[in-house]
Formats: structure tokens, C-alpha cells, sequence
């Protein structure tokens, strides 16, 4: 089956409530620049994994700028995304997934795909081990 490289609107995170228990229950890590909170829930759409992107107002003031970061990060998920839908597929599992860009600089599209797979891998690892037991 030909993988494609898509972000639908059914992955992008907008439920408040969903968003909000992602920051209570603070299941992160960090991967310098990006902060990555995941929560294993039941999502409206059949979607493996939503996804929230944000880039603080505070670091950046112009649109312009938090605009450029957002494609960036958007565009690494993209492309990487396909074995963590894989695996969470296999395990009938759906996860809600908020990403912070919280460098106060810019950083190039290279170094951002490097750490959106570096975290991606690492979620993976956690539900890899999950299906093993």
C-alpha cells in the first residue's frame, strides 16, 4: 500500500476538553526545541493520533514568524508520521499529541524534522513495548 503524506483535518487537535487534560496530566518530555505532552484517549475521529501545534506568542510577536515554525513542525510530522499510526493502529490505541516549540530562536527545517523523529521514535518505543507485553 502507497503511504500518503497527509495531514487531514480529522488529525488536527481542537476538542478544549481533550486539551486541557493533556496539560493536566503532564505526560511530556522534551526534544530540544520541541516539547512534546501525548495522552493515550478515545478521540472523536478514527484517526490514530490528533495533533495540537503551538508556537508562544511570547518568543515570537509576529504572526509571520509562529506561522513559519507551525509549517515547519507541521510539515516534519508529515513526513514521519506513518510508523507511529502503524503501531498505534496495531494496538487499537489513539493518541492526542500537543508539540510547544520552545527555543527563543529560530531553528532550520533540518534540525526540527531531526527532533520531531527523534520524539516520534521515542513515542513509538513506548507503545512498541506496550504491544510486546
Amino acid at each position: 500500500m502507497i503511504q500518503k503524506n497527509t495531514f487531514k483535518r480529522n488529525e488536527s487537535l481542537k476538542l478544549k476538553k481533550i486539551i486541557e487534560d493533556i496539560f493536566i496530566r503532564k505526560n511530556s518530555f522534551v526534544s530540544f526545541p520541541l516539547k512534546v505532552f501525548m495522552l493515550e484517549t478515545n478521540l472523536p475521529t478514527s484517526s490514530a493520533v490528533q495533533l495540537l501545534i503551538s508556537v508562544p506568542k511570547r518568543n515570537f510577536k509576529n504572526a509571520t514568524d509562529r506561522n513559519l515554525l507551525k509549517r515547519r513542525i507541521k510539515e516534519a510530522y508529515r513526513k514521519n508520521k506513518h510508523r507511529l499510526h502503524e503501531i498505534l493502529n496495531n494496538n487499537n490505541k489513539q493518541l492526542a499529541i500537543v508539540i510547544l516549540y520552545i527555543h527563543k530562536d529560530f531553528s532550520t527545517y533540518e534540525k526540527i524534522e531531526k527532533e520531531m523523529i527523534l520524539s516520534l521514535q521515542k513515542i513509538e518505543n513506548k507503545y512498541s513495548q506496550k504491544e510486546e507485553e
